[in-house]
């Protein structure tokens, strides 16, 4: 009878250790915001999610024993309402391009806080992989003939980068001899199907996605710039000082993705397509062997070039807000009486991006030829981590 009484206690007393244990698990929560339509940064986002790679390496031992994540996936259209949440504190992780990067930093710097950059993922030295383009039926022929006309580009964007470097190499004044509006990918389709809007710049893969689809005709390569591209990962600071091993994890899975689709491209190309909706034609047209833009995750000196042209480019637009905010206050202060001033507030929408998906075709049998003059994807393995360990002034 006591023997019996104490087995009972034992049970009672394990199971009590077993309900403590689980209640008191830790949940880490490992948000990551991705640009589906944006296919040359699936490795970081895309392909990881759908393959399930990061559960594959995320750490079960020493600290994070008994741990239980949280793993969130949020798609976006661009870098810049990736940005945003991460202000927002709702995401730890993002991918995005150069320009829209280095938007990011300073968003964090303001913020009084800090984003690490910490592998690329695709990208071109030459500039390949964002482009103008215009309807199809336009008589425009290049881009010299859209001064005094209207372009419109997603805002704050690699390709918005891009176009005002364009837009100075013409020897314009961005403010007086051309018209820029802020327009999102899935928005901008249907404008130039319709003719309503005279050109539009824009990054990967658009520039390539409207001319197959047969709506526009491209005016403009990025590599006429010629200002290197890349995309990238960045996390937060204060979340890779606390679980350094978690960003490793990642950029583990980053590797595996990589590695995947250089060895089958193809197979890869009609998942991406699957899921994001842009064709495994274009897909391939970034990820073949010889795909417009280099895929790998080492850091390149053109790569910090293109950082370096990012920063001077947010400079010039911030001296031009600032210009543009002066003049409108002096014209508000002259004006009587004052109108009853209307809250108007932009703001760039984190919706997901519909779907871009048409009549299935047998693409193997339909592919393009991809330029000959392009790079090699490569990308294999990384060969270092970069992290940035000052803030950069932008003032």
């Amino acid at each position: 009878m006591i023997m019996t009484f104490r087995l009972h206690l034992a049970a009672i007393a394990l199971a009590a250790a077993g309900f403590s244990s689980t209640a008191d698990a830790e949940t880490i929560r490992v948000a990551i915001g991705t640009q589906d339509t944006t296919i040359n940064t699936a490795t970081g986002g895309l392909l990881i999610r759908e393959l399930k790679l990061l559960e594959k390496y995320l750490p079960h031992n020493g600290k994070y024993r008994g741990v239980d994540y949280d793993i969130q996936w949020k798609n976006f259209t661009s870098g810049a309402p990736i940005t945003n949440e991460q202000i927002a504190g709702k995401l730890d992780f993002g991918v995005m391009a150069d320009f829209p990067g280095s938007f990011n930093g300073l968003a964090h710097i303001n913020a009084g806080r800090r984003s690490l950059f910490i592998t690329p993922l695709s990208g071109s030295v030459g500039g390949s992989g964002n482009g103008i383009v215009v309807p199809i039926d336009s008589e425009i022929q290049s881009l010299a003939e859209l001064k005094g006309k209207t372009i419109s580009v997603p805002f704050a964007s690699t390709s918005h980068g891009m176009l005002l470097r364009a837009v100075k190499a013409e020897g314009w004044d961005a403010e007086r001899d051309v018209k820029i509006i802020t327009q999102a990918p899935e928005v901008a389709g249907a404008a130039l199907k319709a003719n309503q809007i005279e050109g539009h710049a824009d990054f990967v893969p658009f520039a390539e996605l409207f001319p197959w689809r047969g709506i526009a005709r491209k005016i403009y390569d990025g590599s006429q710039a010629k200002t290197p591209t890349f995309h990238g990962a960045l996390v937060d600071a204060d979340y890779a000082e606390k679980y350094p091993e978690i960003v490793v994890a990642y950029l583990r899975a980053a590797i595996e993705a990589d590695q995947l689709i250089a060895r089958e491209p193809e197979k890869y190309s009609e998942l991406i397509a699957k899921v994001s909706g842009v064709e495994a034609e274009v897909d391939y047209l970034f990820h073949g062997p010889l795909g417009l833009q280099t895929r790998d995750l080492t850091w390149k000196p053109e790569y910090r070039q293109a950082v370096g042209t990012a920063i001077e480019t947010l400079k010039s637009l911030k001296r031009r807000t600032a210009r543009l905010m002066s003049i409108a206050s002096s014209t508000t202060a002259s004006s009587a009486p004052p109108s009853r001033p209307r809250a108007s507030t932009m703001r760039l929408h984190s919706r997901t991006m519909p779907s871009f998906h048409s009549k299935p075709r047998t693409w193997r049998q339909a592919r393009p030829s991809p330029t000959p003059s392009a790079l090699h994807s490569s990308g294999s393995r990384a060969s270092r981590l970069f992290a940035a360990t000052r803030p950069l002034n932008l003032r």
